[in-house]
Parts: structure tokens; sequence; C-alpha cells
């Protein structure tokens, strides 16, 4: 549960004066997340639909098809996944999703633009999508979301010093 939703459940429990039970605020919770589901256009039907349509997704089922052991995809319930080994030492590879090229301004939007993602910036970002989706490029194409982020360049300001004039010191 986030910071956001705890303060609106304190707030509506200082106006009933009455604590909800705990079935009470599971039922909240699942309501929250479907309305935060219904905003997301990242669904799976959706996903599959748009993988359906990538060449080069189209590309690594084929070949995912053909030798499935040697690969380091797996296309599992018509969608197609990266593995990739997630801790250093660890042997254990992770299943993301390869996230289509037409779906990648979509989830850099949910992740980033939207009022509940925060504007961060791209290793935050990056670090929040790297451990569900990915797709070729992806720290370039989140830099590049970010950077032409028109808020973000507004009001994010530089931290670092200007350069001064260099000039040599008379003597």
């Amino acid at each position: 549960m986030t910071r956001s939703k705890v303060k609106q459940l304190q707030l509506k429990q200082d106006q009933n004066s009455t604590l909800p039970s705990i079935e009470e605020e599971t039922d909240q919770t699942k309501e929250d997340s479907s309305e935060i589901n219904a905003k997301n256009t990242l669904d799976i039907e959706r996903l599959k639909i748009e993988q359906g349509k990538d060449s080069i997704i189209q590309q690594k089922i084929a070949e995912v098809m053909k030798n499935p052991v040697k690969s380091s995809y797996e296309f599992k319930d018509g969608l197609l996944f990266k593995l990739m080994i997630m801790r250093e030492g660890c042997n254990t590879k992770t299943k993301l999703i390869y996230l289509p090229s037409s779906m990648i301004n979509d989830l850099l939007q949910v992740y980033h633009s939207d009022p509940l993602s925060g504007h961060f910036g791209v290793q935050r970002t990056y670090l929040k999508i790297k451990n569900k989706y990915w797709w070729p490029n992806m720290k370039q194409s989140i830099t590049q979301y970010i950077q032409s982020c028109l808020p973000c360049q507004q009001y994010n300001i530089s931290r670092s010093k200007k350069p001064g004039n260099l000039e040599g010191i008379a003597l």
C-alpha cells in the first residue's frame, strides 16, 4: 500500500471515527488496484497482440521454437519473455516480458510521466522497469524519453556549477 493510500485511509478513519475491518481494507485495495489496472494500458491481451505485430519479436519466437534449450528467450502462454540473470553469482534466470517497440512509450508514460510515478530520473525509472520488462537498448530509450519530458526540463534545475572562463594569471 502506498503512502498516499495510507493517508487517504487515515483521513477516512478520522471522519468515520471507526477503524475499518481487515475485510473492508482488502476490498478497498482490490478496488484501487483495479482502477489502476483500468488506467494502465499494458494489459496482457494488448501485449500479445502487439507482440504478434512486431517483426523482431516474431523472429525471436521462431528462433525459440527451433531451439528452445540454447535460447535466452522463452515463449509461454502466447508471450515472449527474456531470460535474464538479475544478480551476480546467482544462476537463477528471471523471466522479463519482451516489450514490443509499439508499447515502449506507453510503458514509459506509466512509469515516468503518470502522476503516481513522480517524474524520477533515468536511473530510478530504469530500476523500476528493469525487473518486469525488457527491450533492446532499454537504457538508451529511457534516457531519450526523460530528456524529452517537458515538465522535467522545465522544473529540474542543474545542480552542477557552470564552468567559468579560463584566463591566464598575470605575474
